[in-house]
Formats: C-alpha cells, sequence, structure tokens
C-alpha cells in the first residue's frame, strides 16, 4: 500500500537548492505515494506542482518565538490538510521540529532531509535538545553528502543517517553543440562569505595579469546593503577589475553561460556551523560541459573528479586557486572536446533516480 504524505519544504520551484530539491523529490516520487500535499513558507514563489500545495508556514527559524510560530503553522496546517498522513517528510532541517509536531498529530512518521549548515546550526542555540530529539524520533534521517553526515554526527552523536548524494537533470542542463568556450571564469551563486567569491576575486587578479582578456562574470543575486557584497565592490574597484555582475539569470541564460565559461568557479569556505552541503551548482557546470573548481575539506571531495572534471584546492587559498584557474586555460585550448566529454561523462553518475531511490526504499520499509 502506497503511504499518503504530507511535504514540508522552503519553496516549489527550481531557483535556489532547497527548492530545487524540493521540486525533484517531489517528482520523483510521484508514483510511490498515494497522495501528498506540500506545505511551503508564507512569502514562497511557487511554480505549479503535482500535488495540492498551501504557502503557509512561518515556523522556519530557530528564535525566541519558534514555538509559538509551530503553534499558529499546526493550526493552520490542520484546517488546511484534514485527513491522516502516514508520512510526514521535513525536506529542510528547519522544518524538522513543526514535522515531528505534525507526525504526531496524524499518527504518522517523520523522515528529514539533512542537507547542510541548516542541519548542524541548531546544536548552538535554546533549540538543541529539541532537534536532538526531533531527529532521534525521525523515522528516517537522509543526508546529501557523507560531509553533511559527519558534521550532524559531530553535534548529534550515535544517529542513524543515510547517505543519498544530489543528483543533476539532463532534460535542463546539457553541453552546447560544439566545445566553443570564450575567454571568461564563472561563479554561479549567492554572494556570501561561505562561498569563497572574495577568494575567487583575489585568485583572478593575478590570473588576468597572465590573461588580460578574460573576464570574471558574476551570476546570483546580491544585497548591496551587505558588508560583505561591499567588500567584494570595493576589491574590483581597488583592483580596476574586469568583473561583470550578470544578476539572476533565466534558466536559458544561465545554461549558455555554463556551457561557454572556460572554467566555472566555486571555493566554498567550511566553517564549523556554516558549510556547503553538496555542491550541485558544481555538477550542473560538468553536465553543461565545463570544468568547475571547487575546495577540499567540502562535500566538493564527492563530486569533482581532480583532474577530470575539475580542480580541488585547498580552502582561503587564493594562490593554490589561481594555479588551478591558469590550469584550466591550456586545458580548455588543447583538448576542449575532450574536456567536454569527460565533465559530461563524470555528472551522469549523479542521477536524481538514484537520490530518490533512498527516499523510496524508506516509504516502501513499513507500507
Amino acid at each position: 500500500m502506497k503511504p499518503r504524505v504530507l511535504y514540508l519544504t522552503s519553496e516549489y520551484s527550481l531557483r535556489n537548492g532547497w527548492g530545487t530539491c524540493a521540486v525533484n523529490w517531489i517528482e520523483g516520487l510521484r508514483q510511490d505515494v498515494a497522495h501528498a500535499e506540500i506545505l511551503t513558507m508564507a512569502d514562497a514563489r511557487n511554480d505549479v506542482a503535482p500535488w495540492p500545495m498551501h504557502a503557509i508556514l512561518r515556523s522556519a527559524s530557530d528564535g525566541r518565538w519558534k514555538s509559538l510560530a509551530m503553534a499558529w503553522d499546526g493550526w493552520r496546517v490542520a484546517r488546511r490538510c484534514p485527513g491522516h498522513f502516514d508520512i510526514v517528510h521535513s525536506l529542510i532541517e528547519p522544518f524538522a521540529p513543526l514535522g515531528d509536531r505534525l507526525a504526531k498529530r496524524f499518527a504518522g512518521k517523520s523522515m528529514i532531509q539533512l542537507i547542510g549548515t541548516y542541519s548542524v546550526t541548531p546544536a548552538r542555540t535554546r533549540w538543541r535538545e529539541d532537534y536532538s530529539a526531533v531527529y532521534r524520533r525521525a523515522k528516517s534521517l537522509i543526508s546529501i553528502s557523507h560531509f553533511t553526515r559527519r558534521r550532524v554526527l559531530e553535534e548529534f552523536p550515535g544517529l542513524k543517517i543515510e547517505v543519498a548524494h544530489l543528483g543533476v537533470d539532463e532534460e535542463k542542463f546539457s553541453p552546447g553543440a560544439e566545445a566553443a568556450k570564450q575567454p571568461f571564469f564563472l561563479f554561479v551563486g549567492a554572494s556570501k562569505p561561505r562561498k569563497g567569491l572574495l577568494v575567487a576575486l583575489e585568485a583572478f587578479r593575478e590570473v588576468v595579469r597572465e590573461h588580460p582578456d578574460f573576464e570574471f562574470r558574476i551570476a546570483g543575486g546580491t544585497n548591496e546593503a551587505d558588508g560583505y557584497n561591499e567588500k567584494v565592490r570595493a576589491f574590483i574597484r581597488k583592483h580596476e577589475m574586469p568583473v561583470v555582475f550578470l544578476g539572476v539569470l533565466s534558466h536559458e541564460s544561465l545554461v549558455e553561460q555554463f556551457q561557454s565559461c572556460t572554467a566555472h568557479v566555486l571555493p566554498s569556505i567550511s566553517e564549523p556551523f556554516c558549510f556547503e552541503g553538496f555542491g550541485l551548482v558544481h555538477l550542473e557546470a560538468n553536465l553543461c560541459g565545463s570544468l568547475t573548481i571547487g575546495t577540499e575539506g567540502s562535500a566538493n571531495e564527492e563530486i569533482i573528479a581532480e583532474g577530470k572534471s575539475g580542480f580541488l584546492v585547498p580552502q582561503n587559498n587564493p594562490a593554490a586557486l589561481a594555479d588551478a584557474m591558469r590550469a584550466a586555460v591550456p586545458k580548455i585550448a588543447r583538448e576542449a572536446e575532450r574536456v567536454q566529454q569527460q565533465c559530461v561523462e563524470h555528472a551522469r553518475k549523479f542521477s536524481w533516480d538514484n537520490s530518490v531511490q533512498s527516499i523510496r526504499q524508506a516509504y516502501r520499509q513499513d507500507y
């Protein structure tokens, strides 16, 4: 018998990492559930979903009002989603406590996806013991990387956690008809310290001295009022660097940038309570036929094949990153077609079908 499932997530769209995971997991499990409903944040920009969807949740924050917000969310869920759910599946960690409460209300079981930073940040808040209990009561805990799993176990020892890597969609990302590369490096992601944008710019400052025809392009949103972004812009102005801010791109434009860049660069920086849980963008670049550069000591080690699909460098090390960027230039010049083929073949090893399979098995254990 197939279960009835209640999904809790931030939003249902491909505009960010959490949303992308939600779309691919929920779509991939359509045939494995009898009925499902999707709960998202109240301010979510949701796309069309295969199940009824309710943008009503307000209890993601782990602040002092979380208990009150969860009570409010619980009341609204009871009004919007009457009936029984066998599984309450929290697709992002901040909704795990609410998912635990709803599982009790519906006499169902809780499942939790462990993605990254927010799986461990509760350990340094007043909610530490609550999350510990919620994690222990869950029917299933599934992490998207071994790196995230290790960090969760460091903060919450003794948990049983499975690992299922994320995947990349070949219908949405693909290489160009020809391996026509242009002289620019591409950074895709939010401009924040853990993404390592300043480190990437420091490295590019060295590279552009040898390759003055190159640009550095930044795709993604920036908060002009944010102190980090002001540091980024000040660095660019000081060194008069050829940097282009592309802003938030359409999916089609993003794919074009991936296809034509010399290499994608995302030198993530891992801190105890702030880290990259996977780095899906590296595989998206690969599937578009481009090399990607990430960092050691992170989940990047699980998804980048050194020297084949890209390069791994020490964290917070502009000199090492500059060497990797320099290495990408002649590699592309000599063997662009071969590089494109290797990158695509590597990315194809990571599929959403494999990611969904672990969830499917958990669903079928009791139903």
